[in-house]
């Protein structure tokens, strides 16, 4: 204690561009409206119970690309009533959970694509593979996920089966619900350079 955030977007038309933000223990970034947050090195914010890298608490159309994130606690996240769409990000190599989702009830829009995701053990736990993207309760519209870079080589269930350790789980839920993946690579051998972050 005191819970600090490094930069809190208030305002309308807010853009986060280039900068290195660490060592925060609420969230390096939080988004109150909609912003963009893009060319940024987010790392080492791994509080238990928050440590967020950019954390939407609102508005639907915040975008999250070109970033770098590394040991933060969730990296990008929100309360569960935010959307967000975070795309070409690299994540890893260290995580304390997963990387990117949602809380309950489970956001507006969320669209996740083409980013990389390293972390295959997760800091908090001795599990050797771990959730990259959790989605815990129904999107109101969907959550898209596509063309990523998971080196986990655990693809989805056929139906969700709570907090089990797949690159993508959803928790709360009985069966997929508003939840569509495809064109994602499972694993750590190199896939298609359209398929990941750009390198």
């Amino acid at each position: 204690k005191p819970v600090t955030s490094g930069l809190v977007v208030e305002g309308s038309n807010c853009e986060v561009d280039n900068v290195e933000v660490t060592g925060f223990n609420h969230a390096a970034v939080r988004v109150e409206t909609s912003a963009h947050v893009h060319h940024s090195h987010i790392h080492s914010n791994p509080m238990d119970g928050l440590g967020y890298g950019v954390k939407c608490k609102g508005g639907d159309a915040t975008l999250v690309e070109y970033n770098r994130f590394n040991y933060n606690r969730h990296s990008v996240a929100n309360d569960g009533t935010a959307g967000y769409h975070a795309r070409y990000n690299h994540f890893g190599p260290k995580a304390v959970s997963y990387q990117a989702g949602t809380h309950k009830p489970g956001a507006t829009t969320l669209r996740i694509h083409h980013n990389t995701f390293e972390p295959t053990q997760h800091l908090a736990t001795e599990d050797e593979v771990e959730p990259h993207v959790t989605i815990r309760g129904t999107p109101e519209t969907v959550a898209d996920i596509h063309h990523n870079w998971f080196h986990s080589p655990e693809e989805p269930l056929s139906s969700p089966d709570m907090w089990t350790n797949e690159a993508i789980v959803q928790v709360h839920v009985d069966e997929w619900e508003q939840v569509e993946f495809e064109n994602n690579h499972y694993g750590a051998e190199e896939p298609d350079r359209d398929v990941g972050c750009p390198r």
